[in-house]
């Protein structure tokens, strides 16, 4: 296998924080898309158990409400592209592991509203590397992101 970086930061930062990608093994992965037609309104549950790419999109009016839990290593990436007035809810939830993951939402419609709630629970050699990126094209969209969790003995978070 080879070694590849992920979660690399389009503007990198100070090299000695150690923040501007992540190395990993190269791990294939497979691909899975979510569509939510206009007007639709959709709550759903995933546990991740593959490295997975999500690909997602909420049409105009639509609301999704995304629940993902991770156990163990992972690396799952989700990218989302929200319409007028569409919504999205995604709450992340990472419990132990070696995981690199990485979010970008697109939001391209006239109020089209993003809310990110992750949390974590890491223990003794566990490592969670987050690329959360939301992208405001749409006049008026809003996004919010909470990241909130538990280290402990000596495991490590980056979130960016």
């Amino acid at each position: 296998m080879t070694t590849t970086r992920l979660n690399i930061l389009p503007a990198p930062t100070f090299a000695r924080l150690g923040v501007n990608y992540a190395l990993r093994e190269a791990v294939a992965s497979g691909q899975e898309e979510i569509i939510i037609s206009e007007g639709e309104e959709r709550q759903i549950i995933q546990f991740i158990e593959t490295d997975v790419r999500t690909a997602i999109t909420v049409g105009k009016g639509a609301k999704l409400k995304l629940v993902q839990i991770f156990a163990g290593s992972r690396v799952p990436g989700l990218a989302a592209v929200l319409e007028d007035n569409a919504a999205m809810e995604l709450i992340q939830i990472y419990h132990g592991g070696d995981t690199v993951s990485e979010v970008i939402a697109e939001l391209r419609g006239y109020r089209a509203s993003f809310t990110a709630d992750i949390g974590y629970d890491l223990g003794a050699g566990d490592a969670l590397d987050l690329n959360l990126v939301a992208n405001h094209y749409g006049r008026k969209s809003t996004s919010d992101i909470t990241v909130n969790g538990v280290l402990r003995d000596n495991a490590q978070k980056t979130f960016k």
